[in-house]
């Protein structure tokens, strides 16, 4: 199966004509003003996998979708809480020196020195930067890592690795 990235979620229904509203998960909630199709990430029986964008527009934080396949309220109703995706390659490329969450969860992290510290299980977006969750392979435990030019010295995406520069005291 083609690995899909999570773009939105479910979160209610909207209206009795089968609209959603959909948590967007990425930075510009506009994309799906763009997007023809959808995945539903654990389909749910009786309802397609691939839905069809009909029409989509932002109301407050969340995005209002029509989908063509879906009629009425009830069946939008079973759609709460499914995750939508779309295909790894339909995701257009970062800006330079930046990466997606998605491109840096299961990196394997070093220091400078070479020292395995683990790999890279959550990322949490905490307002001024991202900070990584290290899941320790020698001690229990997590390590959690700002990401700061001045700490992440090297991202390899095709060797699965981080380098980082521990600050002082962060062990």
């Amino acid at each position: 199966m083609a690995k899909r990235v999570r773009v939105g979620q479910i979160v209610n229904t909207q209206g009795v004509r089968g609209q959603v509203r959909v948590w967007p998960l990425t930075e510009t909630p506009s994309r799906f003003f763009e997007l023809k199709r959808v995945f539903v990430e654990a389909p749910t029986q009786g309802l397609p996998e691939v839905l069809t964008i009909t029409g989509a527009h932002l109301m407050k934080k969340v995005v209002i979708v029509d989908f063509q396949e879906i009629g009425d309220m009830n069946q939008a109703e079973r759609l709460k809480g499914c995750y939508l995706t779309i295909p790894v390659e339909e995701v257009p490329p970062p800006e330079a020196d930046s990466y997606y969450h998605f491109q840096l969860e299961g990196l394997s992290v070093f220091t400078e020195a070479g020292e395995k510290l683990g790999q890279i299980v959550e990322i949490l977006e905490t307002g001024s930067n991202d900070v990584y969750v290290v899941r320790q392979s020698s001690t229990p435990g997590d390590v959690l890592i700002p990401a700061l030019k001045s700490v992440v010295l090297k991202v390899d995406l095709d060797a699965e690795t981080m380098t980082v520069r521990l600050p002082e005291g962060l062990r």
